[in-house]
C-alpha cells in the first residue's frame, strides 16, 4: 500500500529554507525554480511528492483538460529579457530611477525612492514594491496596486 504524506512530512517542508526548497524543486521537477514564494514552493513540492507516490492524473483526465483548455484563450506573461550578468530587466511599469513614490496610508504619508536595483523606504532597502507595501501595512499587497502603478488593463482584470 502506498504511503501518504503525513502532517509531520508537511511540517518538515515548512521548516526548510528557501535554498533547501529550491534544491528540492530542482530534484523533483528537473529544472531551476523561478519562484521566490515560499508558500507556493511548499505546496507545489508537497503536491509533486504525492503525485510521484500515487501517480499523476489519468490519461482520460488529461485528455479532458486539454479539451476544456482548447476553448479558453490563455495569456502567459513572458519573462522579462535578461540583461548582462543574468539580471532581469526592469519592469516597464516602474517609474524612472530617482522617482519618489508617495502613498498616504492610515493618516501618514509614506515616501519610497525608486532605485536602480530596488527601493528605499525609511533607510531600508527592498527588492520589490510588495515588500514595501507589506512593511507599511503589515499585510500582503500587490505593490503596484498599493502605489497605484497598475495599468488600466490590470486594474480592469
Amino acid at each position: 500500500m502506498a504511503k501518504t504524506l503525513t502532517t509531520a512530512d508537511l511540517d518538515k517542508l515548512r521548516g526548510l529554507s528557501m535554498g533547501e526548497l529550491r534544491s528540492m524543486w530542482k530534484r523533483l521537477f528537473g529544472e531551476d525554480c523561478r519562484s521566490r514564494n515560499k508558500d507556493y514552493l511548499q505546496r507545489r513540492i508537497a503536491f509533486r511528492l504525492q503525485e510521484k507516490e500515487f501517480g499523476g492524473l489519468s490519461e482520460r483526465a488529461k485528455k479532458r483538460l486539454d479539451e476544456l483548455l482548447a476553448d479558453f484563450e490563455v495569456h502567459v506573461r513572458r519573462p522579462l529579457p535578461p540583461l548582462g550578468g543574468g539580471l532581469i530587466a526592469r519592469d516597464p511599469r516602474l517609474p524612472p530611477v530617482g522617482t519618489v513614490l508617495v502613498r498616504e496610508f492610515r493618516g501618514a504619508h509614506h515616501h519610497v525612492a525608486v532605485l536602480a536595483d530596488g527601493f528605499d523606504y525609511q533607510g531600508e532597502r527592498f527588492t520589490s514594491l510588495s515588500e514595501v507595501a507589506r512593511k507599511i501595512t503589515g499585510t500582503r499587497w500587490n505593490g503596484f496596486g498599493f502605489f497605484n502603478l497598475l495599468t488600466s488593463k490590470e486594474r480592469a482584470a
